[in-house]
């Protein structure tokens, strides 16, 4: 077996440097045709490149604020083709966006997240729109499920490019779902009820919304005294107590995830200076650990992707651990512990208001 740096994802732990370009995204629209994938940073740069207008990739650098990198691709999302196009561009996507995916396609494409994370050793999300599903019980902590509701009455764009473009265009560790972001591009969205001759479209309000939500779906809703749609939440195809069941937990631990592979693999057939029991030099261990915790606190906890304490000054939001009685001459290994620390989110805020004669 050659020598490797393998990190696992911890799950349970929340009970309940240069940057790296965290928006690059990957859409698979096989209902193109493109020749080879046209990859651009605006929406003039796809037209002029791929001879053709989509108002999907329009939607999307609209509400990504204009400019970010979309790869596009023509070919069919099999796993096969998305595994080709993730090694083509060397773990440069985070995102990806399957087009016409399908409730069979969900276990597959957490497959390939999965894979992507363990043999390219750079960890993808998905973002979907299917219908008929209930993905809060699905267990996939790698695709996000978006409603089917579109931006217009007729021949609207779906949700699901506005979502990845919100996605694109935000630092990791924020929520799509944000309020002070503003509200969606698009001025109103629908959804059909019924099929068929049967089939009437309906403007999305909350009583639609609501349920949807509690299903698992990211969808839109509305705020009283606000205007335009925003969406929902940003809610992963997970159980509700995964640690990755959010979007935003979901992309800052991949990031996490990158820095650390990239800082280790330096220590790939290194020498590790023994203690006199035989043991892993202490100082060794805490230079290791501290490259690994410098690195992530450079690029992460400066860029306000993880969670600090403000009262505390020493908080890093990074802990990294190596404990030196490991017997790495037997068995040329080491365990390495790797902590980063989230933000909450308000996601229900209650108040008690009434009269007081006394303020």
């Amino acid at each position: 077996m050659l020598p490797y740096v393998k990190i696992d994802f911890k799950n349970g732990g929340l009970g309940g440097v240069e940057p790296l370009n965290d928006g690059v995204t990957l859409a698979i629209m096989s209902t193109l045709n493109l020749e080879v994938p046209i990859d651009c940073q605006t929406y003039e740069d796809f037209v002029e490149r791929a001879g053709t207008e989509s108002q999907e990739i329009s939607a999307f650098f609209t509400e990504a604020g204009g400019k970010c990198r979309l790869i596009v691709s023509s070919l069919e999302p099999t796993e096969a083709n998305i595994k080709a196009l993730l090694s083509e561009y060397a773990g440069e996507v985070r995102n990806v966006i399957v087009s016409g995916a399908t409730s069979a396609m969900l276990n597959t494409l957490q497959a390939v997240g999965e894979w992507a994370a363990n043999e390219l050793y750079a960890p993808v999300m998905f973002f979907v729109s299917v219908g008929g599903v209930t993905p809060k019980t699905l267990g996939l902590n790698r695709v996000a499920v978006v409603d089917t509701v579109t931006s217009a009455q007729e021949n609207g764009v779906a949700l699901l490019w506005y979502a990845a473009g919100r996605a694109a265009q935000i630092p990791v560790h924020r929520s799509m779902a944000r309020v002070k972001d503003g509200a969606l591009t698009a001025t109103e969205f629908w959804y059909t009820e019924g099929s068929g001759n049967s089939a009437t479209r309906h403007l999305v309000n909350n009583l639609y919304a609501e349920p949807k939500h509690n299903s698992g779906y990211i969808t839109v809703r509305t705020f009283q005294g606000k205007a335009g749609f925003y969406l929902s939440d940003d809610l992963m195809a997970a159980q509700p107590s995964d640690d990755y069941a959010l979007v935003p937990r979901r992309r800052t631990i991949d990031k996490a995830y990158r820095l650390a592979y990239t800082t280790l693999v330096n220590y790939i057939n290194d020498e590790i200076p023994l203690s006199s029991s035989g043991r892993m030099s202490e100082t060794y261990c805490k230079d290791m650990s501290n490259a690994v915790e410098q690195d992530i606190y450079n690029t992460m906890t400066v860029s306000g992707n993880l969670g600090t304490d403000p009262a505390n000054a020493s908080d890093k939001g990074v802990r990294c651990y190596i404990d030196p009685n490991q017997d790495v001459a037997a068995n040329s290994r080491i365990d390495i512990s790797l902590s980063v620390k989230p933000y909450g989110y308000a996601k229900y805020i209650e108040v008690k208001l009434g009269f007081d004669t006394a303020i």
